[in-house]
């Protein structure tokens, strides 16, 4: 979006900015606040709300640490109750509010960003005084004197001028520059806000696209568990097993490399990797194999998934996975020590 910076043209006008936070998304508007909730976010009974600004009484917040998620209320009105009352009961229903955004410790820079963009509160203004300081003459500093009788309001604007205290001068002249000065700045700090609110746009677009990927994947890596449970009874089925667990993985490939986080999608690529060795995880019993342990192995990729979409940390490598890898590294010595036999 293109800005008009010549003298005189109006400030660009704000616009929507996107704040993605645990199971909710807000989006704020110069006059309102538009909360939407993923369907787990509802669970607890929170709803969708919309929340004029105007209405707001006051800005609960509270920084997300790496124990606690942390949290942003827009309180009204119908909160007032629980503003008075500081108990793990008002805690809990802060966190189950509807005027309320929740935030982990990976959201800690959105939380930020969303709280320096709530209005403060209202700020009590200073009290007139009442008593004037005036020149030696007896008339009040900054007001127009009046000249040889002639009252200065009849004596239009040159007479204004005339009779205006140097003080007057000063501030005018400091009123044109920092009105100048100003409404410079005002112009580029809606040109940075723009580019953020931009930036932040995005950045939801692509996380809703991973998002999308992950759970994708669970389908698929779900389809391939149930897959692998089905295990044939006779040795006869047994070749069109491991081909079907095979091409179940090499379809589910182009959704993992979707996947934003490194880590999970190098989980995934491993728990992919084995289910070309299912004759070796079911028949090497001796370093831990044994029919269940494809399954066994596709279920700690669910976890992974399952850990990633909640927003949760990744699992630790599970009993079927340090399995696969005992298996995985007892062939690679053996057709290692096949090769140098070869060789000799």
């Amino acid at each position: 979006m293109a800005y008009d910076l010549s003298k005189g043209a109006p400030a660009p006008k704000p616009e929507a900015q996107f704040f993605k936070g645990y199971v909710a998304t807000v989006t704020l508007h110069p006059d309102r606040a538009d909360i939407k909730r993923k369907l787990m976010g509802k669970v607890s009974g929170a709803k969708d709300s919309v929340i004029p600004l105007g209405a707001v009484i006051k800005v609960q917040s509270k920084a997300p640490t790496r124990l606690v998620n942390g949290y942003v209320q827009l309180a009204t009105e119908e909160d007032r109750g629980q503003l008075r009352i500081a108990t793990a009961e008002a805690q809990k229903a802060i966190a189950n509010n509807s005027r309320t955004v929740l935030f982990t410790w990976n959201q800690r820079e959105t939380y930020a960003a969303y709280r320096q963009r709530l209005p403060l509160e209202s700020k009590p203004k200073a009290a007139i005084r009442s008593d004037e300081r005036r020149d030696d003459v007896g008339q009040p500093v900054g007001r127009p004197r009046a000249l040889d009788g002639i009252s200065p309001t009849r004596a239009g604007p040159v007479g204004m001028m005339l009779t205006m205290d140097g003080s007057v001068w000063v501030g005018l002249a400091g009123t044109l520059v920092g009105t100048t000065i100003g409404g410079g700045l005002s112009i580029w700090a809606s040109v940075g806000t723009q580019n953020r609110q931009m930036k932040a746009a995005r950045e939801l677009r692509f996380e809703e696209k991973s998002e999308a990927s992950a759970n994708d994947a669970i389908t698929q890596l779900y389809v391939i568990r149930q897959r692998a449970r089905d295990f044939p009874q006779d040795h006869g089925g047994w070749d069109a097993w491991q081909r079907e667990l095979a091409r179940l993985a090499a379809e589910m490939e182009p959704a993992v490399l979707r996947l934003r986080d490194d880590e999970l999608r190098g989980r995934i690529e491993e728990v992919l990797g084995y289910m070309d060795m299912i004759y070796e995880l079911t028949d090497y019993r001796v370093h831990g194999g044994s029919l269940m342990l494809p399954s066994e192995v596709s279920r700690y990729g669910l976890d992974c998934l399952g850990a990633a979409v909640r927003d949760r940390p990744l699992p630790a490598a599970s009993s079927a996975i340090l399995k696969a890898r005992e298996i995985d590294a007892f062939v690679v010595d053996q057709t290692r020590m096949s090769r140098q036999e070869g060789e000799r």
